[in-house]
C-alpha cells in the first residue's frame, strides 16, 4: 500500500511537490527550479527515521520527520491519511507518532 500526497518541503520557504510512501522509505520530489538540485529529490529510508511529529506551518498541517542527521518538515495535505499510511508500513516497530 503506497500513496502519493501533495506536500511541500519547508526549506528556505515552502516548496511545492509530492511525498510518496514507498516500500523502504519516503520519497519527496519536486520539479520547481527555485529549489536547489539536491533538494528536488529526497529519499528518506524508514530505517533512518527516529521520530515523527505533527506540527503546523503558517496554519497548515505539517509533519516533522527526525533522522539522526537532519530534521525534515513537510506541509502535507491529507496529513491524517498520510500518517495512517505511514503507520501501516511501521506495524510492529518502536517508532511513536
Amino acid at each position: 500500500m503506497d500513496g502519493t500526497y501533495a506536500a511541500s518541503l519547508c526549506w528556505g520557504g515552502i516548496t511545492g511537490g509530492r511525498l510518496c510512501i514507498q516500500p523502504g522509505g519516503l520519497l519527496f520530489s519536486t520539479d520547481k527550479i527555485q529549489v536547489p538540485r539536491d533538494k528536488r529529490r529526497i529519499f528518506i529510508p524508514f530505517a533512518d527515521i527516529r521520530g515523527v511529529d505533527r506540527s503546523r506551518v503558517l496554519g497548515f498541517p505539517s509533519v516533522v520527520l527526525e533522522t539522526e542527521v537532519r530534521r525534515w518538515e513537510f506541509v502535507i495535505f491529507r496529513r491524517a491519511a498520510f500518517l495512517r499510511g505511514l503507520r501501516s508500513f511501521w506495524a510492529g516497530s518502536n517508532i511513536s507518532f
